[in-house]
């Protein structure tokens, strides 16, 4: 449920305008009518100081962290190091990501080397999705996707094993 539930909240938070509440809270002119009638925290600023011009600011950066905040997996592109995704949304959400779909048209050792890469960057962490970045191109070969797969299998075993060994 909450997955068709947090798009439809992304959107409709996106939707309010920052602007527009902070200058009703603060009695000022709607923004759309004022200055350069654009509904943002420069507006605002010009007209109603630097205290509203903050707090629109703020909502309007809340607006777009709050959706991230609350998800419950993320992916991200095949360019995004998974370290950096994971550093830059707090170790919260999983990550679904990151072989670049063109990987699979490289020979199998080139392409298991990729996987090994991938899952090495994961290091074992609990939330990784192994995925490709944005889907298989057409013309990829069959056999290189059931290879991955079974590569992905095998080697997220051999590295939970030896996870569990150092920890144990």
């Amino acid at each position: 449920m909450t997955t068709y539930l947090l798009p439809v909240f992304a959107y409709l938070l996106g939707s309010v305008s920052s602007a527009i509440v902070i200058a009703r809270l603060f009695g000022l002119k709607d923004p759309r009518e004022v200055g350069s009638g654009n509904p943002g925290a420069t507006n605002i600023l010009r007209y109603g100081g630097k205290k509203a011009a903050i707090l629109t600011l703020l909502g309007d950066m809340l607006k777009g962290a709050v959706p991230v905040l609350i998800a419950h997996a993320l992916g991200v592109d095949w360019r995004i190091p998974l370290a950096r995704a994971w550093q830059e949304v707090g170790y919260r959400p999983a990550i679904q990501g990151n072989l670049d779909p063109v990987a699979l048209f490289a020979p199998q050792a080139e392409l298991r080397r990729r996987v090994q890469e991938v899952l090495n960057q994961a290091a074992g962490r609990h939330g990784h999705i192994f995925n490709l970045g944005h889907g298989i191109l057409p013309d990829t070969p069959v056999e290189n996707v059931r290879a991955v797969v079974e590569w992905v299998h095998e080697l997220s075993a051999a590295q939970q094993e030896r996870t569990d060994k150092s920890v144990g």
